[in-house]
């Protein structure tokens, strides 16, 4: 009895050890000086950055059209997404959209692929073959204050549709792991449940498939407002401004490929190609050519999961008749696809959900958090920057070199 108890303690701690020791490393990645100089480090720097390569855009063609929507804000009211918009030197039916931003920390590595795209390969080559439409920074208010969601806790990729029937979506595997995922109190990571969250969430993982939690939390929810993953109540202001916007600068176009890009999930330093399961095989067909050669992940691994109100589907109902192909680039960071790393990443987010809405310890542990959340999406590492930044502009390159043969 004494020698089975002293060796479930023995594992207790070497799984606690082995869990708070945890980390990724970027192991066979190497900086070049010459990716970096696209990365800032404010929303103001990313936007003033953007501009000033817009403005260079609209000199060269007269054409170009630079526009923006000022989101309404209770705090501030220097919010902006930024609209470029090229369409094509000759008659051409097919528009390339590249937006970043929809999860607002996100968008710093969002800004830094917008400025290389528009610098290095928005050339008249690339205009003869196809409109091009760029939005930047879709939740500035994300964005500048570092956090994922907008100014009233919504994920803009879960809260984004053209049927308000969107919001009367339940989620009762959200509810049924409420407390877990939205503790009361002050926001400490010393405190003895963030100490133990790993073994809270594998007791979990034994109730349940580990599918099963990924679909519950990651899906989606319109009940918890104060929750992860929180679509909303009603459509934030910018997606009814994209509502009125979009459909003019899309009707010229007969096909339509949006590429939306994103941090945090995944092998770090890897770009992944992944993309809610999509039932039209032309579709799927069309993608697969543009990607050729690409590992695309369908939605239809065990391990993955699908959202509701995505983005790309969003602006996929703008021109229903359209032929639309869309995939979300994601760079992952903390090694998520494993399971410590997804279990930090978790742990990331409601450390600073809980955080936001209930305050914390000290300061020094919401500098902590905060400075967790913002490694979580956007590394400090020049090695991290510039792989992303290369595999990035390869994935591109790729793209309008395929693009325009779709047929």
């Amino acid at each position: 009895m004494i020698s089975l108890l002293s060796l479930i303690l023995v594992g207790l701690i070497g799984l606690h050890l082995a869990y708070h020791s945890f980390s990724s490393d970027d192991k066979g990645l190497e900086a070049e000086e010459g990716n970096l100089v696209y990365f800032q480090e404010s929303y103001e720097e990313c936007r003033q950055s953007f501009l000033q390569e817009a403005a260079n855009v609209i000199n060269e063609y007269e054409q170009a059209e630079l526009s923006y929507i000022q989101v309404p804000s209770q705090i501030d009211q220097e919010l902006f997404i930024d609209l470029l918009y090229i369409p094509p030197i000759q008659d051409s039916a097919k528009l390339l959209v590249i937006s970043s931003g929809i999860h607002g920390v996100e968008g710093y590595v969002g800004s830094a692929i917008q400025q290389m795209f528009i610098k290095e390969m928005l050339k008249e080559d690339l205009l003869s073959e196809m409109g091009v439409l760029l939005i930047h920074s879709m939740n500035p208010y994300g964005f500048k204050y570092t956090r994922r969601v907008t100014e009233n806790n919504v994920d803009l990729n879960r809260g984004s549709e053209m049927d308000p029937g969107l919001f009367e979506n339940k989620n009762p595997g959200y509810g049924a792991l409420y407390e877990m995922l939205n503790p009361k109190g002050e926001a400490s990571n010393a405190s003895l449940r963030n100490q133990f969250f790993y073994l809270i969430t594998i007791s979990k993982m034994i109730k349940e498939s580990t599918s099963v939690l990924r679909q519950a939390i990651l899906q989606g929810q319109y009940e918890y407002p104060e929750g992860l993953y929180f679509g909303g109540i009603d459509f934030e202001p910018q997606i009814d401004s994209l509502k009125r916007i979009l459909p003019d600068l899309f009707s010229p176009y007969e096909t339509i490929m949006e590429i939306d890009l994103h941090t945090g999930y995944g092998a770090r330093g890897v770009l992944h190609l992944f993309s809610n399961p999509v039932d039209d095989p032309e579709q799927v067909e069309k993608t697969e050519f543009v990607f050729n050669g690409q590992y695309i992940d369908w939605g239809d691994s065990e391990d993955f999961y699908t959202v509701l109100g995505g983005f790309s589907e969003f602006l996929s109902k703008i021109k229903p008749n359209a032929s639309y192909l869309y995939m979300p680039f994601e760079w992952g960071t903390l090694d998520s696809h494993k399971t410590f790393g997804s279990l930090h990443s978790l742990q990331n987010m409601i450390s600073e959900n809980q955080g936001y809405h209930y305050g914390y310890k000290n300061n020094r542990q919401q500098e902590r958090i905060e400075w967790t959340l913002l490694e979580m999406y956007y590394p400090k590492s020049d090695a991290w920057r510039s792989e992303v930044l290369a595999s990035g502009r390869a994935m591109l390159n790729l793209v309008i070199t395929q693009y325009p043969e779709v047929d």
